[in-house]
């Protein structure tokens, strides 16, 4: 996927290039000989359209989270939205040991800091825009969305979402490696209510 745009974005450099009348084909034909998606730019990647992974985490939850691991740990910008219609925590015990039977979503920046991590409902006022941010980051990423249950009306969701959200059972965050030197500087809080 990511190669494809890869190509696109090879074309407009040497034409940038050859513009400017700086393209020398001896010395510049080998670096773009094995162009390819990790070659791009973090604002070039940024261009690209996301290549989305959707996952529901309300059964098998310790499986799923050792396969999530794993995609993000291949540093390849994937976009991975673990969707969630239930906020009951159970802890089955895995088979895999490098995945603890305690992990949650919520704890992966703390394991995986490379990686952009948005948890956010409908409930939240800039849900779009953190999800615009998210599919935009050049980084792998990893989608925490609470969804509605099969057969549940759109209000009871909203309510059943802004309740989750107020009570802090579902909290609104952000973590974005690049937005700080610090680790607690990349993280966003700023839409939970009643902060303090």
């Amino acid at each position: 996927h990511l190669n494809s745009m890869a190509e696109m974005f090879r074309t407009i450099r040497i034409a940038q290039m050859e513009v400017h009348s700086k393209y020398h084909p001896a010395t510049h034909d080998p670096v773009f000989e094995g162009f390819n998606w990790r070659n791009l730019s973090p604002a070039e990647l940024s261009l690209c359209p996301p290549f989305v992974i959707i996952a529901n985490l309300d059964e098998d939850r310790g499986n799923k989270l050792r396969k999530i691991m794993s995609l993000l740990e291949s540093r390849k910008p994937l976009k991975i939205a673990a969707m969630r219609s239930s906020l009951k925590k159970d802890y089955s015990p895995t088979a895999d040991p490098s995945v603890p039977a305690t992990m949650a979503v919520e704890t992966l920046p703390l394991a995986m800091r490379g990686v952009f991590f948005v948890q956010s409902c409908k409930a939240v006022p800039n849900f779009k825009k953190q999800l615009f941010s998210a599919l935009c980051s050049p980084r792998p990423t990893l989608l925490s969305l609470l969804e509605s249950r099969e057969g549940e009306d759109a209000n009871d969701f909203m309510r059943r979402a802004d309740k989750a959200l107020r009570t802090h059972a579902f909290p609104a965050v952000v973590y974005d490696p690049d937005r700080a030197r610090g680790f607690v500087g990349c993280f966003d809080l700023s839409a939970n209510p009643v902060q303090d």
